[in-house]
């Protein structure tokens, strides 16, 4: 418990006092600091749907297609809760 009151800013510290155990404090961060990735979505959305070959050769716009690809499947895959998961 005392690595997350390590790792925080110390003007932080006297909210997270209420909880008493480390899980509870990490939810409380995670509830309050969490940041919805829903415009960087957006954006890489409009990025691929404008990506085009232009002077590349196939190789680099296949490699940059897939670098872009990648980055929004990471962020979208992120977002699925758990509990979701034990529904499939």
């Amino acid at each position: 418990m005392t690595w997350i009151v390590g790792l925080v800013d110390q003007s932080l510290i006297p909210n997270l006092k209420p909880y008493k155990t480390a899980k509870d404090k990490w939810e409380y961060l995670k509830k309050i600091y969490n940041q919805d990735n829903t415009a960087k979505c957006f954006h890489l959305e409009c990025e691929i749907a404008r990506y085009s070959q232009g002077d590349l050769s196939i190789q680099d716009y296949f490699f940059g297609f897939q670098n872009l690809l990648a980055k929004y499947v990471d962020m979208i895959y992120v977002q699925v809760p758990i509990e979701s998961l034990a529904d499939v």
